[in-house]
């Protein structure tokens, strides 16, 4: 894997924590934290994505 996949994981987790956290801080809608996490799961998913593409332009070099 490569180191900035490793990265991107290693933020996904990150933010989902805080997310988490917030949560059950603040207790909101449900469905409002389900909107919210499918989101950032997209995001982060795209992000990978990409990051795949240029793992494979890299290679190739």
């Amino acid at each position: 894997m490569s180191k900035l996949i490793e990265y991107l994981n290693t933020q996904r987790f990150i933010v989902m924590s805080e997310l988490k956290f917030k949560d059950i801080c603040t207790k909101p809608d449900i469905f409002h934290c389900d909107f919210t996490y499918k989101t950032v799961n997209c995001i982060f998913d795209s992000l990978e994505k990409i990051a795949e593409e240029i793992e494979k332009l890299k290679s190739k070099d």
